[in-house]
């Protein structure tokens, strides 16, 4: 067996990569919220704080019953808790919302003022009757809403991820501009009537904060759930203003920009669209990071399905209106489990785990398939797209939102995972396993990939 693995070691050490990703994982405990759907995780802003490292965290709460009371809940400075998750105790900031989804901090230069919390509303009938809403005085005595998604009409409108904050008109103002879903039910056996828009919502002159209904304007027919503002490259290096837009039920990916030079999008004749990618994928999440580590940002998104559900990564051109988005999909064959799938989707959304200039590891929610799983990465080569799966949490139902951040500075990177079956939302502690010291954490699990020299050795000792 010696003579067999010292004939082995030149040829394992050529097949070696130069580093093998690896991730060490603590579940520091869970806390009650019924019905927790998303979480988000936003750094304290605006007013004295003890450290650089103070993190609010928002979650939202609902169920599909017509007429339950859902809700809005927030933890200041969560970090001062997060050793001991049990004694958590979020504090209620609304329950006016049907069908709360992505709760967030508007940035303070939106209107000169921190602690603006902004909640977006509604998705299928009969909570279809969505909104945009701004509530001020967060945290403490927040006030009462002020929705600025534009007047009552006919027509009803759900509203899923925060609004994106641009100056599209060049007065000087930032306006929300936000993707929005029109899902009407309609006598069978006629199938549903909808409507995805990608619209933005005008700043006032003055009073912003104090003033609803603010003036809609609709940049391009197709996302539903969710856009993403980004600036890009063009041919010379210069860049402009675009929007990433994923459609879930238009089964189609996008950028839009406006011609104009100044990037000011109130001339419709100038806003124009190209496709990153159309194969027919249900597009869900995208997010602007780098995924392999060679210093530029990349795409990273996910595509829900009841049987083949996939996370990708699109290198972006180095014109983003005429060239080609080149796609690795580095994570395929989510399904959601049992025979009732009709209108079921996995994965969920994906969180950079990021440390260092490493490749990072990503967390990813299952949605529907009742998971969250780790996706890590097989080496550093910023060329090799493999990824290993790995299944971090099983819950009894759907696992919503995550989020994550270095909330309390140690340099470790804390999770939060919304199980919407369980009531609970779990807390998870990620470190370097690489980096990290040769004490493993009680409770923890490690999650990485064997090397090419232990799967021999482990032959070689069974076999001889």
């Amino acid at each position: 067996m010696v003579r067999a693995l010292l004939y082995l070691l030149p040829f394992i050490t050529l097949s070696l990569p130069l580093h093998t990703s690896c991730v060490d994982y603590q579940e520091l405990g869970a806390f009650p919220v019924a019905f927790p759907a998303f979480s988000t995780l936003v750094r304290a802003e605006g007013r004295p704080l003890p450290s650089n490292h103070v993190y609010d965290l928002f979650l939202s709460s609902f169920t599909v019953t017509p007429g339950a009371t859902d809700h809005v809940w927030g933890v200041h400075d969560v970090g001062r808790m997060i050793n001991e998750p049990g004694q958590i105790q979020p504090t209620l900031i609304s329950d006016v919302f049907a069908w709360p989804n992505e709760v967030t901090i508007v940035p303070e230069p939106v209107f000169a003022e921190s602690g603006v919390v902004c909640v977006c509303s509604g998705r299928l009938p009969p909570k279809n009757d969505g909104s945009v809403a701004l509530i001020p005085g967060w945290p403490g005595n927040v006030g009462d809403a002020v929705l600025i998604s534009g007047a009552p009409q006919r027509q009803l409108w759900s509203y899923t991820r925060a609004p994106q904050w641009v100056d599209m008109n060049g007065d000087g103002r930032l306006d929300a501009v936000v993707a929005r879903l029109s899902f009407v039910l309609n006598p069978p056996p006629a199938p549903p009537t909808i409507q995805g828009e990608l619209v933005w919502f005008e700043q006032p002159v003055s009073s912003g904060l104090q003033t609803p209904n603010w003036a809609s304007h609709v940049v391009i027919q197709g996302p539903e759930f969710g856009s993403l503002a980004v600036r890009l490259t063009i041919t010379g290096g210069d860049e402009k203003q675009a929007f990433l837009c994923p459609e879930y039920f238009g089964r189609n990916f996008r950028v839009v920009w406006t011609e104009d030079s100044g990037d000011i999008w109130t001339d419709p004749t100038l806003i124009r669209t190209a496709t990153i990618d159309d194969d027919s994928e249900r597009y869900f999440d995208v997010q602007l990071t780098d995924v392999n580590g060679d210093g530029k940002d990349d795409l990273l998104v996910v595509t829900s399905s009841e049987t083949n559900g996939t996370v990708r990564v699109y290198e972006i051109p180095e014109d983003f209106r005429t060239g080609t988005w080149e796609r690795h999909v580095i994570a395929s064959g989510f399904s959601v489990p049992g025979n009732m799938t009709m209108g079921k989707g996995t994965p969920g959304s994906a969180v950079i785990l990021r440390r260092d200039s490493k490749k990072p590891t990503i967390l990813l929610s299952g949605d529907d398939d009742r998971h969250a799983y780790l996706l890590v990465p097989s080496t550093d080569d910023p060329t090799d797209w493999s990824y290993d799966k790995r299944p971090l949490l099983t819950s009894t139902g759907i696992v919503g939102g995550i989020s994550a951040a270095d909330i309390d500075g140690d340099g470790n990177i804390e999770a939060f995972i919304p199980a919407y079956g369980e009531d609970k939302v779990h807390v998870f502690r990620f470190t370097d396993a690489a980096n990290g010291s040769d004490v493993r954490m009680v409770n923890s699990g490690t999650v990485g990939l064997l090397s090419p020299v232990s799967v021999i050795v482990a032959w070689l000792v069974h076999y001889g």
